[in-house]
């Protein structure tokens, strides 16, 4: 799943967004925290380590297989 996917797309800006909204109520300061969601039974979208959560981009997240 790459960036031209709109499922993966859909999910990553959602963990941007709850990231951007969790880095400002000083719940994640910068790299703390990960986040993810399913793709499907067998892949998730995740943070990838190190990122400043207040800061995503779609690019700063990565497809895990389950399997």
């Amino acid at each position: 799943m790459l960036l031209d996917d709109p499922t993966f797309l859909t999910r990553a800006q959602a963990l941007c967004d709850a990231g951007r909204l969790l880095a400002a109520r000083g719940a994640c300061p910068a790299t703390s925290s990960n986040f993810s969601a399913r793709l499907s039974e067998d892949a998730l979208a995740i943070t990838i380590s190190g990122r400043d959560k207040g800061g995503l981009t779609p690019g700063d997240i990565m497809v895990v297989d389950l399997e």
